[in-house]
């Protein structure tokens, strides 16, 4: 009898552990989504004001593109800047910090994904680009290599608000 309480108090405590590492596992998939949240903020901020990307000038900036088809091999597609004019598109992809594997998803899923979801722009000229607070050198050389230009933060940018002035 007293081997079964120490043995159901094991099991309780293993229960406790999981919803511990649960709710742990949780609070950091929070953080790096949101860390995700502040670089994408920055970028489309920060692109936003000149609307361009390699010397090329873009009409429009269209953040969080979202595309899908129907059906019962249905795809969808997120995608987090992309810039248009008449005969340029630009897929920006952000991260807060570039992985290796971020810049082979991003050229082997995401960047056919959009060509699928966006057939209208397939005529046009694609310019791909990783925007990233931080990108290993190695990586950053690799995504030069291949084609995709490199967006990262520098210096100090930052804009002022202020609330309006009250009458007194």
């Amino acid at each position: 009898a007293e081997r079964k309480k120490e043995k159901a108090k094991i099991d309780a405590e293993r229960e406790i552990d999981k919803e511990e590492w649960k709710k742990l596992k949780q609070m950091i998939f929070g953080i790096g989504k949101n860390q995700g949240y502040v670089a994408e903020e920055f970028f489309v901020n920060s692109i936003a004001v000149e609307q361009t990307i390699g010397g090329i000038q873009y009409d429009k900036m269209i953040p969080n593109l979202k595309g899908h088809i129907r059906g019962k091999n249905g795809l969808e597609g997120e995608f987090d800047i992309v810039l248009i004019n008449g005969k340029d598109v630009a897929i920006v992809e952000t991260k807060y910090k570039v992985h290796e594997k971020d810049l082979d998803k991003f050229l082997n899923k995401q960047y056919p994904k959009f060509n699928i979801l966006f057939p209208e722009y397939k005529n046009y000229n694609h310019h791909l680009a990783l925007a990233s607070f931080y990108i290993d050198d190695k990586i950053k050389q690799e995504a030069l290599e291949k084609g995709v230009i490199v967006l990262q933060r520098n210096g100090n940018v930052m804009e002022t608000f202020e609330p309006k002035k009250q009458e007194v």
